[in-house]
């Protein structure tokens, strides 16, 4: 399974969603579909969630593996940005609340510890306006998502 998500950052906030069903924040997307590139899927995705539209890059591509006693679940997340957008953003969406967050917040909000960890990069080579280098990276969780147990990113190992 694929799975793309787009970070909208502008003016130093982020446009996050918070998806009542996990309690969670995440860049607004979904799931690949049959016959698509997964640019298509972020554009696509980001548009029927927000309303806008935006020119996504790459900023990284993780496995996501989930270890739980009932077995694995893996996926390839594709994580992209984008600093301009076209439209008018929706009020509600039903996967959830869209809202700006400052990006000085991000470490405190409720997500995943695989996406705090590369919004932070990706922050930082924007503050510092750097080249934006797609990272590769793999995140091992447990507990149904709560729980990072590792990581690497761009080979480097690291446990959580």
């Amino acid at each position: 399974m694929n799975v793309a998500i787009t970070y909208l950052i502008k003016d130093n906030n982020i446009l996050l969603l918070f998806k009542k069903t996990r309690n969670y924040y995440v860049g607004p997307g979904g799931k690949q579909d049959k016959h698509e590139q997964i640019l298509q899927t972020a554009t696509r995705e980001f548009k029927e969630e927000t309303g806008l539209d935006i020119s996504p890059k790459l900023a990284a591509v993780s496995a996501i593996r989930l270890d739980e006693a009932g077995g694995k679940k893996e996926y390839t997340l594709s994580s992209f940005y984008a600093t301009d957008f076209e439209g008018e953003l929706l009020e509600r969406t039903p996967e959830g609340i869209l809202s700006w967050q400052p990006s000085g917040q991000i470490q405190n909000l409720s997500m995943f510890a695989g996406d705090k960890i590369l919004l932070k990069l990706l922050l930082e080579q924007i503050k510092q306006d750097e080249k934006i280098e797609t990272r590769y990276a793999s995140f091992v969780y447990k507990d149904n998502y709560k729980k990072l147990v590792s990581y690497s990113i761009d080979g480097d190992e690291n446990n959580a």
